[in-house]
């Protein structure tokens, strides 16, 4: 494989056995790190990999897979060109991003359609956090636009290792991007009230790439970003480095804090649709919701997001009574189900009438994680 770059330092592993000692050619010389001058000699890294059939059940690979997580590493570190070489089909795949993240941003509202109705804005910040009880400096660059969509659209990277299921990080951007955005809201005179979180953040598409230290992840894959002092870190990080971007272009932020009273005054007139006015008690008649929730960690979202009007919620600590599996009078014994049954009103076992019930929609929020599929499974149950 490329005949015409000289090897200077080469590893082999086989079969789980140490590497083999490092070959130093031409005389040891080292290449720098980065090329100084257009006659320096190109450079970089070379993996050669074939799985052994000793140790995995088949050597195909999942091509699919390998080629995105490749052009991920690619959008955050723009500096780099990876080639693909597929030396059992002969074929060779480029990737390179060098616009980095904001050109994700532009990839992601066209993979999930939509228009944008702002530029895409970028910046790089860093705030310090403490950890373990001693203090450490994290870092973001952000890349973000808001579009017409109903939902919001992001990707979270850290230390340059995708994060697909997001995390702390993500939210805490969330709540930056919301006290950012009624900030100009009140100076540019477009509001006197506070516009929700929930109202502002539809439309927004976020790309993160966090540089920590010391970063907490959910499980071995790092799917998940857990790290509590990142989200009040993103939240600064956000707050002060979009103001340095969005103050250059203050204009191009009106059409996301219009949409957000739109949504607002759209969401205000349906609640009160909802309204029985023949009843003198002005009790709403539809549309009641009740979660139930995962503890803090599920719940904190939805207690500082839900209107007390017409939704409530209960919080599980832990894992629910397996009452498949348990007695009725020992299921009826537990705090949380006997809150459950009493705040649905419709009765139990054979007692049951749905049109008693107290709420239109019982909605299970957990975490995206197996205790969390395994929460919800007993709460159905």
């Amino acid at each position: 494989l490329h005949d015409a770059l000289p090897i200077y330092d080469r590893y082999e592993f086989k079969n789980g056995e140490p590497a083999v000692p490092t070959v130093k050619l031409k005389g040891g010389k080292n290449l720098p790190a980065t090329k100084q001058e257009k006659t320096d000699l190109d450079h970089g890294t070379m993996v050669r990999w074939l799985p052994s059939d000793k140790v995995f059940d088949s050597n195909k690979f999942n091509k699919k897979v390998l080629r995105n997580f490749l052009k991920s590493v690619c959008y955050v570190v723009p500096e780099v060109t990876i080639e693909l070489i597929d030396e059992a089909s002969g074929s060779t795949m480029v990737f390179s991003e060098p616009n980095g993240i904001k050109q994700l941003v532009e990839d992601l509202i066209k993979k999930e359609g939509g228009n944008l109705i702002t530029p895409v804005y970028s910046f790089e910040d860093s705030a310090v956090a403490k950890v373990g009880g001693s203090e450490v400096t994290i870092s973001a660059e952000v890349s973000f636009a808001w579009s017409d969509n109903s939902s919001r659209i992001a990707a979270l990277f850290t230390n340059n290792v995708p994060n697909p299921l997001l995390g702390t990080p993500i939210v805490g951007a969330g709540s930056g991007f919301s006290k950012l955005l009624n900030r100009y809201a009140t100076e540019l005179g477009l509001s006197k009230t506070t516009i929700k979180s929930r109202d502002l953040i539809p439309g927004l598409v976020l790309v993160v790439s966090l540089k920590h230290p010391k970063p907490k992840f959910n499980g071995q894959s790092k799917k998940e970003v857990t790290s509590e002092e990142a989200s009040s870190t993103m939240n600064q990080i956000v707050y002060h480095g979009g103001q340095i971007v969005l103050d250059r272009d203050v204009e191009g932020i009106i059409p996301v804090i219009k949409q957000a009273l739109k949504r607002a005054s759209d969401r205000k007139k349906e609640d009160e649709s909802n309204f029985n006015l023949k009843d003198k008690g002005n009790k709403l008649a539809t549309n009641k919701k009740l979660f139930l929730v995962e503890g803090d960690s599920a719940g904190g979202s939805v207690r500082n997001e839900k209107d007390p009007m017409f939704q409530a919620m209960i919080p599980f600590r832990g894992k629910v009574l397996n009452a498949y599996k348990s007695s009725v009078s020992k299921a009826l014994g537990n705090s949380e189900i006997g809150a459950f049954f009493t705040a649905v009103g419709a009765g139990i076992l054979d007692s049951v009438d749905i049109s008693k019930r107290n709420y239109d929609r019982i909605i299970i929020a957990t975490d995206q994680d197996p205790d969390g599929a395994a929460i919800s499974n007993l709460i159905i149950s």
